[in-house]
């Protein structure tokens, strides 16, 4: 599964949200504290009632991260494929959510690609780099 760096969010609730697109996959995603475990792995720490609409840019992309995590969960995703994720944290809260998605596939069998610009995550999370060098 990929996980593009714009988040693609419906302007409704978080909770909502999940609703919506596990029902574009026929995927149940309304219980509550799995919602809550979702966006606690991806640094969320807003109510399932907060509006995504008003949410800043940094929270937009965490909630849709989390989205996306429940939805790869669901669908014994096998390989998560994150395009910038940490593009509008903070270093802390970057840190934070590269660790919690780490460890979370790690524990589930899931391969975690990341792609980014950000030298210090790489250096700190990954197993592996592959660097791309234009000539």
């Amino acid at each position: 599964m990929l996980v593009a760096q714009s988040a693609y969010l419906f302007d409704t609730t978080i909770e909502n949200n999940f609703g919506e697109f596990g029902g574009y996959l026929d995927l149940e995603l309304q219980d509550r504290e799995e919602i809550r475990k979702y966006l606690h792995i991806c640094c969320v720490m807003l109510p399932l009632e907060a509006d995504c609409s008003v949410a800043s840019g940094g929270e937009r992309q965490r909630i849709f991260m989390a989205v996306n995590l429940a939805l790869a969960s669901k669908m014994s995703t096998k390989i998560l494929m994150l395009d910038e994720p940490t593009s509008a944290l903070d270093v802390g809260t970057a840190d934070t959510l590269i660790e919690n998605i780490k460890s979370y596939c790690k524990l589930n069998g899931m391969t975690l690609i990341v792609v980014s610009h950000d030298g210090a995550i790489a250096d700190k999370y990954a197993d592996v780099v592959l660097g791309l060098h234009s000539l």
